[in-house]
């Protein structure tokens, strides 16, 4: 190991509190298990391959193609992911007081729904819903 390295962890002290360690559950907006998070987490995924070839095509514009990348791969900031990392902020959807996690916002949201149906029927798109990407 290079000793930048070993001098870094040397000089760094520990951060001590006056609360014991909790585990927590990152799959889950509470920090609990639940079956159905773990198995949502490990059941087989779409082809998200295919899907990351389809964005970056030199057709779309690089602003759009970063925001549907950072998507596919849950990198936005939904109260979800805040709330693990100590924000206490308020965990609900602005526009129906659900959950705020990145499935919501794109798929289950009622609000959501009536969008992808909207531009769906103005580019004669058939809607096939899934409720998580």
């Amino acid at each position: 190991m290079p000793d930048y390295i070993i001098n870094s962890i040397k000089c760094t002290k520990p951060h001590f509190s006056s609360t014991d360690d909790t585990t927590i559950w990152t799959l889950t907006f509470t920090g609990s298990y639940s079956f159905r998070s773990a198995y949502e987490e490990i059941k087989p995924k779409r082809d998200l391959h295919q899907n990351i070839l389809n964005i970056w095509n030199k057709n779309i514009p690089t602003k759009i193609s970063f925001f549907m990348w950072k998507v596919i791969n849950n990198l936005q900031p939904f109260q979800e992911k805040l709330y693990l990392f100590g924000n206490n902020g308020t965990f609900k959807c602005p526009f129906c007081n659900n959950f705020d996690t990145r499935d919501h916002c794109y798929t289950s949201c009622d609000l959501s729904k009536n969008l992808w149906t909207h531009y769906g029927n103005l580019l004669n798109i058939r809607n096939h819903y899934s409720e998580s990407l």
